[in-house]
């Protein structure tokens, strides 16, 4: 399996963590574009939402 390091930039370890989860999104958007399949669905975002919602 091929795959490419990618070191996380920031100047905060929070910063850090942000862009790989950045990156994280653009990865799976595109693998997901590339395979075909729709990623706009957010069905479990919608239900935890939705949840959060409820516990006010």
């Amino acid at each position: 399996i091929e795959y490419a390091e990618v070191l996380a930039e920031g100047k905060s370890a929070l910063a850090q963590a942000m862009t790989s989860v950045l990156m994280g999104d653009y990865v799976s958007y595109y693998a997901a574009l590339l395979n075909g399949v729709d990623p706009t669905p957010t069905t479990d975002i919608d239900s935890l939402k939705a949840w959060l919602a409820r516990q006010k």
